[in-house]
């Protein structure tokens, strides 16, 4: 009982091991159960004894308390994903920024050019429409961003889809056209 559950079966076959492979060395990390319920990391370092047959007669070794060093690797590791974490967070408000901004931005110019009427009557169309998928676009992200934040508290599963990427690229170019054709810009796409 002094052998913490999660570790039984571990250390049990690893035990078993080195007696059956006869290794005449037995190294093993695992947490014993304290006096007041609590637990501590052990490194166990052992010389397996055998007989003159080879049989097993026992072990001779140490036990090392090595709480403190599992503590602070548990520590790193844990401080290593909360900065990789405010990293990426990071990353996608300066993502969130842009798909924002951009769109804005052009909506604003076009709005501005129809305004004070500095697009002549055959372009109006073109630049209305840019302003509506610009619309649409923003209202996508942010959408995508309600979803993100519903999905990092848990609050919707989430489920891996198998998508074609060929048919993803084709889908943004598409949604682009308009505005490159506006903008005189054309896109040559060549996928496998």
């Amino acid at each position: 009982d002094f052998l913490l559950p999660l570790d039984y079966d571990r250390v049990r076959e690893s035990f078993q091991r080195a007696r059956v492979e006869q290794h005449t060395e037995y190294r093993e990390t695992l947490r014993l159960r304290t006096g007041d319920a609590r637990f501590r990391w052990v490194d166990i370092h052992a010389r397996l004894m055998r007989a003159a047959d080879h049989s097993f007669i026992g072990m001779s070794g140490t036990l090392s308390d090595v709480t403190e060093r599992k503590l602070n690797e548990e520590n790193t590791i844990r401080l290593g994903v909360q900065e990789r974490s405010i990293e990426v967070q990071r990353q996608l408000l300066a993502n969130l920024s842009h798909d924002i901004r951009t769109p804005l931005s052009i909506i604003s110019t076009n709005a501005y050019l129809l305004q004070h009427r500095l697009v002549n009557a055959e372009k109006r169309q073109a630049y209305l429409k840019a302003i509506s998928q610009q619309i649409e676009l923003l209202t996508v992200t942010i959408e995508r961003i309600s979803i993100v934040a519903k999905l990092s508290i848990g609050a919707i599963p989430f489920h891996f889809v198998a998508t074609q990427i060929n048919d993803l690229i084709r889908q943004l170019i598409a949604r682009r056209d308009n505005i490159a054709q506006v903008n005189s810009v054309s896109f040559r796409l060549q996928l496998d």
